[in-house]
């Protein structure tokens, strides 16, 4: 009796080794699959394919998901901007005196706070012209460089169609991504950090943890509702 109760401490000990390997097993495939979880606009998808002086974009989400998705000229109002021009991730240093090609991508990331409204100006063979309305100010930005603008609860706001978000707030920490290829734009992707973390990584690993957790529990309440020595007669003292 004894002897069997050592062996399920032993196999205890093991499912819970493996169980722990297949949580880590599963985390590592969250980190793989979060790079396809992402939004997007196709080009067949568009009503106009290119952004004038005042124009803005408009995206309908409903559900986390593209709704017939389409670029309109309609104006978006962000809570926050701050201006910061990067050369990463371009594969090359676009020339500055034609319209945008495919590696000149924006990409906007959100943050908090509250301040003036800014509104895209459009572009020239120069850069992308932004204008915020309240100081005047004006920024550019050259093609050669991608464009960060940060500001938290980004408002999508246009045309009311039935049946679908016409007003949505992007998470803290979202990430927009636009492609343009000869002044059209291309590709637009939304991405959810925050969604994609908990449903890619910690989705798999605390599946893992919940089963491993189970079944050790299961085996030890076994284990320890039992004595190892019962019954033993010594016989006439």
């Amino acid at each position: 009796m004894a002897r069997k109760k050592i062996y399920l401490m032993v196999l205890c000990l093991l499912s819970n080794f493996l169980l722990s390997r297949c949580a880590m097993v599963g985390l590592g495939i969250g980190l793989v699959m979060q790079k396809n979880e992402t939004l997007e606009i196709k080009p067949e998808d568009q009503d106009s394919g290119f952004l004038l002086a005042g124009q803005k974009l408009q995206i309908v989400l409903q559900n986390d998901s593209l709704i017939n998705g389409k670029l309109r000229a309609v104006e978006t109002l962000p809570r926050e901007i701050y201006g910061k021009a990067y050369n990463r991730f371009l594969t090359k240093q676009p020339a500055e005196n034609r319209l945008p090609a495919l590696n000149d991508t924006l990409t906007l990331i959100y943050r908090s706070k509250l301040t003036e409204r800014a509104l895209f100006e459009g572009w020239d063979k120069s850069g992308v012209w932004i204008r915020l309305p309240v100081s005047g100010k004006t920024l550019r930005f050259p093609y050669r460089q991608i464009f960060v603008m940060r500001w938290n609860e980004f408002q999508w706001s246009g045309d009311s169609l039935p049946g679908l978000l016409t007003k949505w707030q992007v998470p803290l920490r979202s990430e927009l991504k636009v492609e343009i290829k000869d002044g059209r734009i291309l590709r637009i992707a939304w991405n959810d950090i925050r969604r994609i973390y908990y449903r890619k990584k910690s989705h798999y690993a605390l599946t893992g943890f919940l089963i491993g957790f189970t079944i050790d529990s299961i085996i030890l309440f076994k284990i320890l509702s039992t004595p190892l020595v019962t019954n033993i007669n010594l016989g006439p003292m």
